[in-house]
């Protein structure tokens, strides 16, 4: 997914996420044991609209699980 837009917003326990493939808002929590991370390549990816896999809990979800470079 191409990312759109990374925001930490204060006292949250997640950072939220925007993709241009898609009109949700996902969150990627903070007691994921990737989130540095996967917080780092996402950040690194809306600087340039770059695309990632992004793996969530389920299809319906919008938790981000996982983050990784295709």
């Amino acid at each position: 997914m191409a990312v759109g837009h990374v925001r930490e917003p204060e006292d949250a326990d997640y950072a939220e996420v925007v993709f241009l493939d898609s009109a949700r808002f996902y969150r990627l929590r903070e007691d994921n044991p990737v989130f540095e991370e996967a917080l780092r390549l996402l950040k690194s990816a809306a600087k340039t609209s770059s695309v990632l896999r992004v793996s969530t809990s389920s299809l319906d979800s919008d938790v981000i699980e996982d983050v990784s470079t295709p």
